[in-house]
């Protein structure tokens, strides 16, 4: 806990000073902005009043939202349900929910937008949500011994492939060569080169970004016992970051027309793991009162830790909070531990260094 405290300290007074940052560099642009349009005539300077006053106003009243932001998340974590920060970002994007639906409702009435199409983008999204259901009871079902959940490697192979495959056109935006103009000209979103280069880099990523969130357990895993789960938890860990790209890309080359309702498939994601992690808490709360037993920041942790305390004490409830929205969506997230829930009358689970077998429950030196 202590290790937790000092961490919590250097996250909050990072995100205080890049907060800060950001906020000067937004006023920067307020004020050039203004400088723009009142030089070319299109009216007043946005900022009438420029200088460093108006910057670090501006750049405290920002800091200030962050702050309530992160004290939003803390009461969540305190006396809410699920992580603070993942409610928090979440429910930021169902916040422009209603504006987007009265868009979509004038879109239909003036024909732009057909019936047909609203029920396609709606099917869409329902399939996903129940193909990764599907998705998670699988992993739970075939890796069980293990302390995994897929994918394997979070979505940081996607996120990873976006930023190379556009890379070209930032750097072409500081730097220019042939060869990045060529790069530019060629990698257009939406292409079929830059569709072939995003797909070929989260297949190369799928495997060593594995190995890394779990290189505490290689030798485990790679052991003769385990070898083969793990290589297929992988493959499968791949196919769903290739379906996430390629639905996206479906979607946008087939039925143009619905990219304004389609939330994209990250975003779906995203709810269906805060959503599952919600309703697996709410469930456990319903059954017993629970207390927090332990904190982990690594997954494979704390599934470990879960395990050992679900065999050895069969008869009560537990329930590892946030254990979805670490899996399928960020990995090293100091904003989001995983919190290990059970009932006061549980006993605590013998120590280990660095994991169990989860089929013996018995201690591993060598599982490290």
């Amino acid at each position: 806990m202590a290790l937790r405290r000092k961490l919590w300290r250097a996250a909050l007074i990072a995100s205080a000073f890049l907060a800060f940052v950001q906020g000067l560099g937004t006023a920067l642009s307020l004020e050039n902005m203004g400088y723009s349009y009142g030089a070319s005539g299109y009216g007043p300077p946005m900022v009438p009043n420029l200088g460093w006053g108006f910057r670090l106003s501006c750049a405290i009243l920002l800091t200030a939202g962050s702050a309530v932001f992160a004290a939003f998340a803390f009461a969540v974590d305190k006396i809410g349900l699920g992580r603070g920060f993942a409610v928090a970002i979440v429910a930021s994007m169902l916040m422009s929910l209603p504006g987007e639906a009265a868009a979509t409702i004038h879109d239909m009435n003036i024909g732009v937008i057909s019936p047909f199409m609203i029920i396609l983008v709606a099917a869409c999204g329902l399939g996903i949500l129940l193909g990764l259901g599907w998705l998670w009871r699988w992993g739970q079902a075939r890796i069980a011994p293990l302390p995994l959940r897929l994918p394997t490697c979070g979505l940081f192979p996607l996120n990873l492939a976006l930023f190379l495959s556009a890379l070209p056109s930032i750097l072409a935006g500081f730097f220019w060569t042939s060869w990045i103009e060529f790069l530019n000209q060629e990698l257009i979103p939406g292409s079929n080169a830059y569709l072939a280069l995003e797909l070929c880099l989260v297949a190369l990523f799928v495997a060593p970004v594995s190995i890394l969130f779990h290189f505490r357990r290689r030798k485990f895993l790679r052991s003769p016992a385990h070898a083969r789960i793990w290589r297929k938890a992988q493959v499968f860990s791949g196919l769903f970051l290739v379906g996430v790209v390629l639905l996206d890309q479906l979607i946008a080359r087939q039925a143009p027309q619905a990219l304004s309702l389609w939330p994209g498939t990250l975003t779906l994601v995203a709810l269906y793991a805060l959503g599952g992690d919600w309703l697996a808490e709410l469930g456990a709360r319903r059954q017993t009162e629970l207390k927090v037993l332990e904190t982990h920041q690594d997954l494979s942790d704390a599934l470990a830790s879960l395990a050992v305390y679900r065999q050895m004490q069969p008869e009560l409830t537990f329930v590892l909070t946030g254990e979805r929205y670490r899996a399928l969506t960020y990995i090293f997230a100091p904003y989001a531990p995983l919190t290990l829930l059970g009932p006061p009358e549980a006993k605590p689970r013998a120590i280990f260094s660095g994991g169990e077998i989860i089929d013996e429950a018995t201690l591993a030196a060598h599982f490290e």
